[in-house]
């Protein structure tokens, strides 16, 4: 190629990239500053809410506040030692307890319920876990009161007959909730469960707490688990998710995962490569669903950059627990499988800056996921990708924006310094 030639088609990708605000050719190194201001930027002054998607041509997406995505955005803000802009958060939620439950979603602008009015478990086990990680990260015992009312909500929706708790209190449109019982909501629930036990004085409390917390871990193992390779997201589902795993591999350590739920380390991160592991849209990464699961409906392979970040996230954590042993035993093959957890997660993450987004004013953002309008799962019609903004450029997103934070940190959210009440 001419030199001239070169110069025109570098000249082409700036202006392109001048025009979209993003550099399509080329990665975007993660930047925790520019990754800050983006989240100061769509935290709304009168509520404390952050935008959960930005730059969608999905107008029921605009000014929406995902119950998950807001516990995440206190964590981002706190490991960015904005503790005022978490509690804003967490004051909102906090203010808005009526003893049912959280939405799944609020309007940013005035914080009443937004596009999905439901009450599941996860988000709300969300909010706890992210109040449990104010208090433990600035030591101010805040928001321990908060967190119990909604554990002991927890506890009184309805269990299976082993211990599994149900997504929600009530049916509506999408399900009757009282008999759905999800993979991912349990895993949430188990650890807020688990952590709240300890930082308990009353020991009637811990002792509550931690049977529940138990229960639910045998509902894993006795109708999630034992599935394997097949680990679905529900008793009653063959489907399978992603998240799934890297909840699992970030909420146990790697003797429980194999003593509790009859996993290795090893055997769980083949399942994700052999299942979910894509290349697609220029980068290689995880699909939100297994390939057994697309051919039941029709969509084209696609990445999560949020749950692909979760497992980054998850390989760092388990290069650590590999160092751990090594510097215990001095077994170099504990030395060996360290460093490459830890190549392994840093190239995911690296293939994932391919397709972080700069916006004005210096902000950086990750989107949703590397295909616009796709259906996600086949049992969930009406859940799909958003829809693109502006110059065709994919919406940003929250999650997958302080997901991709919390990877870089190798901050694990599930990791809850336990402060025990005086």
């Amino acid at each position: 190629m001419m030199k001239k030639e070169v110069g025109f088609l570098v000249g082409v990708v700036s202006l392109l990239a001048f025009l979209t605000g993003a550099k399509p050719l080329f990665a975007e190194p993660f930047s925790k500053d520019k990754v800050y201001r983006y989240l100061k930027s769509q935290q709304e002054d009168k509520t404390g809410l952050v935008n959960s998607f930005t730059n969608t041509s999905d107008e029921a997406l605009l000014y929406q506040a995902s119950t998950y995505d807001q516990a995440l955005a206190v964590i981002a803000f706190l490991l960015n030692k904005d503790d005022a802009a978490a509690s804003r958060i967490l004051d909102f939620y906090q203010s808005r307890w009526n003893g049912l439950g959280f939405a799944n979603f609020y309007y940013t602008k005035d914080g009443q319920v937004g596009l999905e009015g439901t009450i599941h478990l996860g988000p709300n086990a969300w909010i706890a876990i992210a109040a449990l990680q104010y208090d433990a990260m600035t030591s101010k015992k805040r928001y321990h009161d908060f967190v119990r009312k909604i554990v002991v909500w927890i506890t009184k929706l309805p269990h299976d007959q082993i211990g599994g708790i149900s997504m929600g209190p009530m049916a509506d449109w999408g399900a009757n909730w009282r008999e759905v019982f999800s993979a991912e909501n349990n895993i949430d629930a188990f650890m807020v469960l688990r952590t709240f036990a300890e930082l308990s004085l009353s020991q009637g409390d811990k002792t509550f707490f931690r049977e529940e917390a138990k229960g639910v871990e045998q509902f894993l193992a006795k109708k999630i688990f034992s599935k394997k390779p097949r680990i679905p997201v529900g008793p009653d589902s063959e489907a399978m998710a992603s998240d799934v795993f890297a909840f699992s591999l970030l909420a146990f350590k790697p003797s429980q995962l194999q003593i509790e739920l009859g996993l290795t380390v090893p055997e769980m991160f083949q399942i994700l490569d052999e299942y979910f592991l894509v290349e697609t849209d220029d980068i290689s990464g995880y699909d939100f669903t297994d390939f057994s699961s697309k051919k039941t409906f029709e969509r084209r392979p696609m990445i999560s950059m949020e749950w692909s970040a979760m497992i980054a996230l998850a390989y760092l954590t388990m290069s650590d627990y590999e160092k751990q042993f090594y510097e215990l035993s001095g077994d170099p093959e504990k030395e060996s499988q360290a460093k490459m957890y830890a190549e392994r997660g840093k190239k995911i993450l690296d293939e994932l800056d391919k397709k972080a987004m700069t916006y004005a004013k210096n902000q950086q953002v990750y989107p949703y996921a590397t295909k616009a309008w796709e259906q996600v799962f086949p049992f969930a019609p009406w859940w799909r990708t958003p829809q693109r903004g502006e110059v065709g450029r994919l919406a940003g997103s929250l999650s997958g924006t302080c997901w991709r934070m919390f990877a870089e940190e190798n901050f694990n959210p599930f990791e809850i310094t336990v402060v025990v009440q005086k």
